[in-house]
């Protein structure tokens, strides 16, 4: 869960650090899978639920707030 949280803090921080993200949840999964022998669905919760709280709240609050996921930079261009 520690992980997840830290990466969610990274997508926060920079867009680009979903890259990475991505990158550390697998492995993540993968040696909790691959360790504690859970299954998948219990693997992905415990890895990946805490990000996409984090992220998805991030998301609806921009959502609400701004009424578009993206900045005006975007559609400027």
């Amino acid at each position: 869960a520690t992980l997840s949280i830290l990466c969610a803090l990274a997508v926060l921080t920079r867009p680009d650090g979903a890259i990475l993200a991505a990158l550390l949840l697998g492995c993540g999964v993968a040696i909790i899978i691959s360790h504690h022998r859970l299954r998948i669905m219990h693997a992905l919760t415990a890895a990946i639920g805490p990000f996409v709280v984090v992220v998805g709240a991030w998301h609806l609050w921009k959502l609400y707030y701004y009424g578009d996921l993206l900045p005006n930079t975007f559609y400027a261009k």
